[in-house]
């Protein structure tokens, strides 16, 4: 208003004469002039209004289609908790409370409707106590949670606090994600089944390091502490110190690596190993080399399994096979093993010695005093011939 004061004012000094009269015609065209020129002036800015105002409705128009193509869901609520702007995503995801999401509408009334239409599966049966850890962690700077939601989805959710006061909110679906973590652990369930029923454990190296990994399973089977994960090299050499053939060339000779020997290294073999208990154990060792993308030698990966059934089962066989039951000397077809042996160490320039040793009326023995007798008879020839001859030599029943 004092603008248009002032201008009138000015329009009026213009029209009046020295004498103080006013030209009331010259008055009225300065008017009518100046009106024309602030409509011209309106309609300029209306127009100005109007280019903004679509530029702007064209700007928001992009930042929703933009939105709208983000694969996660993304909302903004105000200083207040009204949601001022979110994109489809965002209202698929909680499609349990999608009638109330909407600009203007209150985010935690949203999140109570999803709640109780069971939208979220792990809050069944606590729901209130649910509600309270949602809100407080919504009160946090910073907020992350993953949430089980219905039709078996899982939804991992991201809020964060903005300079402004208001919040800025992501939903990531991360069900395929989920699946593919289920699987993997049952995947290693599975292995960590098949291990324990096939008595064998996994264990790693990395050249350069002083500690060998294993797994759980091989712990066990070594009698160790179970919060024992990696094993000194010192250890693990002394486990094996009948046959450290048994490991790689690097750890037999305290990390210095045998050159190109490591690049094909492998082994498969049987081992006697003294357990922590201070019980001696059968086990198979096997591993092989690891390289890196460029074919270098990293490392080695391997697994012990416990064999001391079969190699019991093994012995026994060959006891059964080789040993006569009665004595527990070697039989004829061992003594024929041994002889063939020693004959070609004799070809080599070896010495060896062959006494046949026969026992007189022994038929009689067992005519009158019955074969338990006889059988005892020679138990005990057997046993003083061992204990005369000592264990360098080898003695079987014919």
């Amino acid at each position: 208003m004092s603008s248009m004061r002032n201008l009138f004012n000015r329009q009026l000094r213009k029209a009046t004469g020295k004498d103080g009269a006013i030209d009331v015609d010259a008055l009225a065209e300065l008017v009518v002039s100046t009106y024309v020129t602030a409509e011209k002036d309106q309609r300029r800015t209306a127009r100005s209004i109007s280019l903004m105002s679509d530029e702007l409705r064209r700007a928001n128009a992009r930042l929703m289609e933009a939105f709208n193509i983000v694969p996660e869901g993304l909302a903004i609520v105000d200083t207040d908790g009204k949601y001022v702007l979110f994109n489809k995503r965002f209202a698929e995801i909680n499609d349990s409370a999608a009638d109330a999401i909407y600009v203007g509408a209150d985010f935690t009334d949203s999140l109570r409707t999803n709640l109780y239409r069971g939208h979220y599966l792990s809050a069944i049966g606590r729901e209130e106590a649910w509600l309270a850890e949602r809100l407080a962690g919504h009160e946090q700077e910073q907020y992350a949670s993953e949430e089980h939601i219905r039709g078996d989805r899982w939804v991992r959710i991201e809020e964060r606090r903005m300079e402004d006061g208001s919040r800025i909110g992501v939903r990531v679906d991360i069900t395929d994600l989920k699946k593919r973590e289920e699987a993997l652990k049952q995947r290693t369930d599975q292995l960590l089944n098949a291990q324990t029923i096939g008595r064998m454990g996994d264990w790693s190296y990395r050249i350069g390091e002083s500690e060998v990994q294993m797994s759980q399973q091989g712990l066990n089977l070594l009698g160790m502490n179970e919060s024992v994960e990696r094993l000194p090299i010192q250890v693990v050499k002394a486990l094996v110190q009948q046959n450290e053939m048994a490991l790689p060339p690097c750890i037999q000779s305290d990390n210095r690596c045998a050159g190109d020997i490591c690049s094909q290294c492998a082994s498969n073999c049987d081992v006697q190993v003294r357990r922590a208990d201070g019980s001696l154990g059968d086990f198979m060792i096997t591993y092989r080399s690891t390289v890196d993308v460029s074919g270098n030698v990293t490392g080695f990966s391997g697994v012990i399994q416990d064999i001391s059934d079969r190699k019991i089962a093994e012995r026994e066989l060959e006891r059964l096979a080789y040993r006569d039951p009665l004595t527990g000397l070697a039989n004829r077809a061992m003594f024929q093993k041994k002889l063939n042996d020693v004959l070609l160490q004799c070809l080599s320039g070896g010495v060896a010695a062959l006494l046949l040793i026969d026992l007189d009326r022994f038929k009689d023995v067992n005519d009158t005093l019955g074969h338990a007798s006889g059988d005892e008879l020679l138990q005990k020839v057997a046993a003083r011939v061992c204990a005369v001859l000592g264990g360098e030599h080898f003695v079987a029943r014919l």
